[in-house]
Order: structure tokens, then C-alpha cells, then sequence
């Protein structure tokens, strides 16, 4: 399979998860609000901001880090994919405390 239909499906598969993670967004809800009312709802929507805020504070480092692998690793460079992993893993711990503070 070459590069481009490799890219076509990459794109296809994300595009599909967007939309079922956007139907997913709009059905849930309602459903959590009938079944288990609002108190569950209020707890859900909580835990969901918590991990929004986490991201944020993340600010994007995992597609900065998978971009930055995809040279080292097509060069078989083990060295720098080791020190791109290293960064990333202490600048998770770093936004993790900070988060926490």
C-alpha cells in the first residue's frame, strides 16, 4: 500500500471517529439526563472538564512529539526517538504537576 492510500485512510478513519464522537455528544447526554438524572449528568460533565483542562494544559505535545518521531523512526535513529520520548515523558510530569498545583 503506498503513501497516498495510506493518507486516504488515516484521514477517512479520523474523519469517521469526529463524527461519531460528534453524534456521540449530542445522544449521551440526553440519555444520561433520563436514565440516571441530573446528579450522574453533573458528575459526568465534571470528570469531562477535568480531562479538557488536562488537555489544554498539554497544549498539543502529543501531535508535536508523533511528528517530530516520524523522521527518526523512518531513519531507524533509536537515539533521538529515546530523547523525543524522554522530553515529552517529562514535560507530561511537568504539566501534570502543574495541573495539579
Amino acid at each position: 500500500m503506498n503513501r497516498t492510500k495510506k493518507f486516504f485512510y488515516n484521514s477517512l478513519t479520523a474523519a469517521s471517529l469526529q463524527i461519531i464522537t460528534m453524534l456521540a455528544g449530542l445522544i449521551i447526554p440526553r440519555l444520561m439526563l433520563k436514565v440516571y438524572g441530573s446528579e450522574i449528568n453533573g458528575l459526568v460533565t465534571s470528570i469531562s472538564q477535568f480531562i479538557s483542562y488536562f488537555n489544554l494544559v498539554s497544549a498539543g505535545v502529543s501531535g508535536a512529539a508523533i511528528f517530530s518521531l516520524y523522521e527518526p523512526l523512518a531513519k531507524k535513529d533509536y537515539e533521538t526517538v529515546s530523547g523525543v520520548v524522554s522530553a515529552t515523558k517529562d514535560y507530561y510530569i511537568k504539566a501534570g504537576y502543574f495541573f495539579t498545583a
